[in-house]
């Protein structure tokens, strides 16, 4: 099993379930501002209609920490 989490660059309105009050387009709460959703279904799409992965994360026991 894998601790790795895939963070996709966030469309907003794609992204409905989404409270958005730390968006990006409502200019953040409280400085803080996301721009990225763990949700494939909610992300921007590359030119081929696949959505654009912002970054990825991996656990301790995949040797990042």
């Amino acid at each position: 099993m894998s601790d790795e989490i895939t963070w996709y660059k966030c469309d907003p309105d794609r992204n409905t379930e989404c409270r958005k009050l730390m968006c990006f387009r409502r200019g953040g709460f409280t400085g803080m501002v996301c721009r990225k959703t763990s949700k494939p279904e909610c992300a921007e799409r590359d030119e081929e209609g696949n959505p654009i992965i912002a970054e990825r994360w991996r656990g301790k026991q995949n040797g990042t920490d």
